[in-house]
């Protein structure tokens, strides 16, 4: 999503995706060793990935199968959950 005005940002953090990237741009920027700080930035960063992808195969286990049912009733093709084939059946 594109920031459509000034009050943007803050209604639309930056994504963990978007602050590793940035994070990356600074460590590559410096002929020096990443700081402390920097290891410390990247560690808070990993562990907040960590938790998005831990709650996303929670949802895809266990809520995937639900809402493709009713996308079936409804007449409406299913939702695949990523290198499965766009089946659904991911496990």
């Amino acid at each position: 999503m594109k920031s459509q005005s000034n009050r943007d940002p803050p209604d639309f953090p930056m994504k963990i995706n978007n602050r590793l990237a940035a994070l990356l741009g600074v460590v590559e920027g410096s002929e020096a060793r990443p700081t402390e700080r920097t290891y410390a930035v990247f560690e808070r960063l990993w562990g907040l990935l960590e938790s998005q992808l831990d709650r996303l195969e929670v949802l895809v286990a266990h809520d995937l199968a639900t809402l493709n049912a009713l996308l079936s009733r409804a007449g409406l093709e299913p939702v695949g959950s990523g290198g499965d084939g766009g089946d659904g059946d991911a496990r």
